[in-house]
């Protein structure tokens, strides 16, 4: 079973120790001139995409279905049940592109009916202290997988179980304002 770690672009020279044979970076067009392949990871096993962190596809640098496509192909050979890989995916902050690749990888890994189970692996291989995984990324890769939108539910229903980090340790609703936009407490 292929292991998977999640990284910001700030950190991602630090990830040495982590032994990744596979290196997946998910970069905006302004970041791709300043990227480099780091010496340990071969070249070819650098896997480049560009396009932005949008939801919506309409917007000129979201992620296109044929890069989600591409990406779930790799991810069926790499990331497949038998595959023994070390992988390692970034994007700008880690906390939407590359979790969401990674969910996508691990939902392929552990195949239909455990998306909860990929989505929590998912939080766990992720740097970050909570994440956001893009959800367009993911509404593709559910259509291609032929997931009849598991994987979408799934993701919805886990982001609204987590607190949101405007909260500040208090229970809010997610469909309520945070408490300082709410006014005073006249109760």
């Amino acid at each position: 079973m292929s292991a998977i770690r999640v990284c910001s672009l700030a950190t991602l020279a630090r990830q040495e120790s982590f032994g990744a044979n596979w290196l997946f970076s998910i970069v905006a067009a302004d970041t791709l001139e300043a990227l480099r392949t780091p010496a340990w990871i071969p070249a070819e096993q650098h896997e480049i995409f560009c396009f932005s962190d949008v939801n919506n596809p309409e917007a000129p640098d979201a992620p296109s279905r044929a890069d989600i496509e591409r990406l779930v192909t790799l991810g069926q050979a790499l990331a497949a049940p038998a595959a023994d890989n070390t992988i390692l995916i970034h994007c700008q902050a880690g906390i939407s592109r590359s979790p969401a690749a990674a969910y996508i990888f691990l939902c392929i890994q552990l195949g239909p009916g455990r998306e909860r189970e990929a989505i929590e692996e998912t939080a766990g291989c992720c740097e970050a202290p909570w994440i956001c995984p893009n959800t367009l990324m993911v509404r593709y890769a559910d259509d291609i997988l032929g997931r009849d939108g598991k994987m979408v539910d799934t993701l919805a229903a886990w982001q609204r179980s987590i607190q949101p980090p405007w909260a500040g340790g208090i229970a809010v609703p997610l469909d309520e304002p945070p408490p300082e936009a709410r006014g005073p407490d006249t109760g």
